[in-house]
């Protein structure tokens, strides 16, 4: 009987040590292959940037918001639904935020969130969530950008041709 057949997990924060995925259990996205708790948080973490984007209209680069939240869930140690729990409701309170590491205050030092999210997940009562009645959410202060303008340089062929 032929040995089963044994994939390398292809997430790059994979908590398995570099254990092979055996084809029995290994989930396929595109091309590569995934432990199933792997390929949860990975499209957790694409849920959490894609949900940011949508409601906060933000002009940050991608990189910066996947920076912030893998920064929150692999060096600071919260669960990737903790976080997804935590932009959720902070889209529902309608708080607005200037950037992404604004998420990353609101994980680390609300208690309310936590309290909240330990008795729901106990009770086994987390759910997807639904913003259909949610519009963008934009800072309710409005900053205006300062401007420094310029002196213009002075060239030498400025100096000949005056």
């Amino acid at each position: 009987m032929p040995k089963p057949r044994e994939y390398i997990c292809g997430y790059t924060f994979c908590k398995h040590s570099g254990e092979r995925v055996p084809s029995e259990i290994a989930i396929k996205d595109g091309s590569r292959y995934y432990h199933p708790d792997c390929h949860k948080e990975k499209k957790m973490k694409q849920q959490i940037v894609d949900i940011y984007y949508k409601f906060y209209k933000s002009s940050e680069d991608y990189k910066v918001v996947l920076k912030a939240v893998n920064n929150l869930i692999h060096d600071q140690g919260y669960d990737a639904s903790f976080v997804l729990y935590v932009l959720c409701q902070c889209i529902k309170e309608k708080v607005p935020y200037k950037s992404v590491f604004s998420l990353g205050w609101q994980v680390k030092n609300n208690m309310m969130y936590k309290n909240k999210y330990s008795l729901l997940k106990s009770k086994n009562e987390i759910k997807n969530y639904s913003f259909d009645d949610v519009q963008c959410v934009s800072s309710t202060v409005d900053i205006p950008e300062v401007r420094k303008d310029r002196k213009k340089r002075a060239t030498w062929a400025d100096t000949l041709f005056q």
